[in-house]
């Protein structure tokens, strides 16, 4: 792994002097270079998903409660399976000998994917219930350096309701959210983790016309890092307002704010706050706005201006990035 240092934002990685480490960020100086060493292996890559869906026909006519309940359930299951593995006999893995998969020894890269969704009232636009769980087993064994090469398990899972007021302006969610994500760095134990977030999230959308929308999202987050050698908690609140007007066939506008405060709860062996945890940011207040204006001058040409703003706790400066471009269509 190489970082390229390409100014200012312009990159999609910044380097993290505390966690003396580069760190996924849109807005970063640095992009990731992957340099190959010019050792040919024979390698075996397989790419296998299934997917499974349950959506029920819906029926005019007038039935019991339990077959109501059954046709306004439905469920989309996914699953596959991805192997890049120097395993001598790829009957292995061409037959899904899973025995044989996710191996340290053999595999350069391994991932398990399985994607569950469970809805009721899915096609009801008034109100609905989501159950959703991601899982993903995650080996990463294809570097020189064994402190780039690990085991990681992220599942995700998340509760959610959504209701519709005031003749369908008003739309209003909410929803509990919890993460486990865990990690396996052999060469480097001291980069294990093992985090449980849990997440209380409401969101409101509000239209009262056609030209004006309305959005706030208030996320309060909890998250742990439970590995003994690495005792961690960290509290954090995100509250992100945004405002959008239109003119059909003329203009847009967007105007977003982020803001989020991080606050370290339990730190007994004084560590810095990984990436993982706190939406990426150090603990004190981080802030993050946006505006965004389109004017359509025809149907070839069209105006666009946009603006960030962010001011990271910790930072030193505030970052002010501006573009304007003029786009024509031919």
């Amino acid at each position: 792994k190489v970082y390229l240092d390409v100014g200012e934002n312009r990159g999609n990685f910044r380097f993290d002097s505390t966690l003396n480490e580069y760190v996924p960020d849109p807005l970063g100086n640095f992009i990731l270079v992957l340099l190959q060493t010019g050792d040919f292996q024979s390698v075996t890559r397989l790419e296998s998903g299934w997917q499974f869906s349950y959506r029920p026909r819906r029926s005019r006519e007038k039935t019991g409660f339990w077959k109501t309940f059954l046709n306004n359930i439905s469920n989309i299951t996914y699953v596959k399976v991805e192997e890049q593995s120097r395993l001598n006999n790829i009957g292995d893995i061409y037959l899904l000998n899973l025995s044989k998969f996710h191996n340290a020894n053999t595999s350069l890269r391994s991932i398990y994917t399985i994607n569950e969704d469970l809805y009721y009232n899915e096609r009801n636009p008034d109100w609905g219930l989501l159950l959703r769980s991601r899982y993903r087993d995650i080996l990463s064994n294809q570097f020189l350096d064994a402190e780039n090469n690990e085991t990681r398990i992220i599942w995700e899972r998340f509760f959610r309701v959504r209701k519709r007021f005031w003749k369908r302006k008003l739309n209003i969610t909410e929803e509990y959210k919890n993460t486990l994500n865990k990690r396996w760095v052999t060469a480097a134990p001291s980069r294990n983790q093992n985090v449980l977030s849990q997440a209380f999230i409401t969101g409101i959308n509000f239209r009262p016309n056609v030209r004006w929308q309305i959005e706030l999202e208030v996320e309060r987050g909890i998250e742990k890092d439970r590995n003994s050698n690495s005792l961690l908690q960290v509290n954090y609140w995100n509250v992100r307002p945004e405002f959008a007007y239109a003119i059909r066939g003329k203009a847009r506008a967007t105007a977003n704010l982020s803001y989020l405060q991080v606050q370290v709860v339990n730190n007994p062996f004084n560590r810095p706050i990984p990436f993982d945890m706190g939406k990426g940011k150090k603990a004190g207040n981080s802030w993050l706005w946006n505006v965004r204006f389109e004017y359509f001058v025809s149907n070839n040409v069209t105006i666009n201006i946009n603006y960030n703003g962010r001011k990271d706790a910790g930072a030193l400066r505030t970052i002010h990035l501006g573009k304007a471009e003029v786009r024509a269509f031919f």
